[in-house]
């Protein structure tokens, strides 16, 4: 079965309780789309040591990454090693790995938010500005759409 690898943030142990209900909202909803779609999600917690090189698979056709997840991705990614992989959706990874985004040369779609300010995205290519919170339960309405057009 065609799947997807989803590398979440830190959630599960560093949100505020506050954030919880967030985080699980998010999530399930990504999840709900990407299976609606035929595919299968295999999520990998960021506080776990697997590494992308052990966790895809030849049915891996698309990286998901949220936070930590998503610099992970970054940090790990090469088409060339992993030409079975179609596309990249991430959602606010590290500034730091602006370079590693900017040069991939694969499907991708990024989207940051512009609330909390963490991060400068200013100089990432190939970005949605999402006016919501890093969990972007207001603008998922707005998001979906996109992602359902990314995903084939």
């Amino acid at each position: 079965m065609k799947e997807i690898l989803f590398f979440e943030g830190n959630y599960e142990t560093i949100t505020l309780p506050k954030n919880s209900s967030k985080a699980k909202v998010f999530y399930l909803t990504l999840h709900k789309l990407f299976e609606s779609r035929g595919y299968s999600c295999k999520n990998i917690n960021t506080n776990s040591k697997e590494q992308l090189r052990e966790s895809i698979s030849s049915e891996t056709y698309y990286l998901v990454g949220h936070s930590q997840g998503a610099t992970r991705i970054l940090e790990q990614f090469s088409f060339e090693s992993y030409p079975q992989v179609k596309g990249i959706i991430l959602f606010d990874p590290q500034q730091y790995v602006e370079e590693k985004w900017n040069s991939l040369d694969i499907r991708k779609i990024l989207f940051v938010n512009t609330q909390e300010k963490w991060h400068n995205y200013s100089n990432f290519q190939v970005k949605q500005e999402i006016d919501d919170d890093h969990y972007f339960t207001k603008s998922l309405n707005e998001i979906i759409p996109r992602l359902e057009d990314f995903i084939e």
